[in-house]
């Protein structure tokens, strides 16, 4: 009555035993089921396939327990969402001889979850967009300053085009100028950029602490605030360097406000 499927596994034999639930829950017949391992590897999604399976050996192994979920397709061409758990029952020699174990259909749960997720990362984006609608007066009072010094080295380069050296140091300053601006924008960009699918990677602390103060060096200056930044060896984490990005930045922003 719940839907909720046991099942049978001999790893040895691979064969594979199926309750009247499982055939409902896979919908297939049992005239159509042969039985083996095959039969359920072959009812898995192309997308799912290699993760289960990977799930499955572990289990066995001794890795972990197989607690997990999988898609499958229908011979209807329906996909469902499987969750799926099992036991292992071994030997004196600790090798795996029996695997007992239920699925059922939590199809309707993941839609949820990922409704859930989405309206997550929308409110986080949401508040970085807020984070940054406070900053933005601040950042183009820090994009107006190496304008103003593009702006005016432009005016004295036609006054010492004969000069080489100031010619050159003028140069000089307009790239620095452009590359602090063009460093401010790319920091700006990157942190109102909106993924929901965005992973982690590896990240230098130190290159997120220094883009953060990037964002806030504006703020600082306006309330006069004095912030040191002692700085330390090459740490790399796993992260999504934006998420990071922002709770720094909030700190320093509440930081900001409580010495001001």
């Amino acid at each position: 009555a719940m839907g909720i499927g046991i099942w049978k596994f001999n790893p040895n034999s691979q064969e594979l035993i199926w309750d009247e639930s499982m055939y409902k829950l896979f919908e297939i017949s049992a005239q159509d089921f042969s039985g083996d391992y095959q039969a359920w590897e072959s009812s898995l999604s192309a997308e799912a396939k290699l993760l289960a399976i990977e799930e499955l050996r572990l289990a066995l192994v001794g890795e972990k327990e197989f607690n997990t979920t999988f898609e499958i397709q229908t011979r209807s061409g329906q996909r469902k969402q499987i969750g799926g758990r099992g036991v292992v029952v071994r030997n004196a020699q600790n090798q795996p001889m029996m695997m007992y174990g239920i699925n059922w259909d939590r199809t309707k749960e993941v839609e949820i979850e990922n409704k859930l997720q989405f309206e997550r990362t929308k409110a986080a984006h949401s508040s970085k967009l807020a984070s940054l609608g406070e900053l933005s007066a601040g950042v183009a009072h820090e994009i107006n300053n190496p304008l103003a010094i593009i702006l005016g080295s432009l005016t004295i380069l036609d006054r010492v085009k004969n000069n080489e050296e100031k010619f050159q140091r003028r140069l000089e300053g307009i790239q620095k100028a452009s590359q602090r601006i063009e460093k401010i924008i790319k920091g700006l960009m990157r942190f109102s950029r909106y993924d929901e699918q965005r992973e982690r990677s590896p990240a230098d602390l130190n290159e997120i602490i220094q883009e953060s103060i990037l964002l806030i060096t504006a703020k600082l200056h306006k309330f006069n605030v004095n912030l040191e930044v002692k700085p330390f060896h090459k740490i790399l984490i796993l992260c999504d360097s934006i998420e990071i990005e922002q709770v720094i930045v909030n700190l320093l922003s509440n930081a900001i406000d409580a010495a001001k």
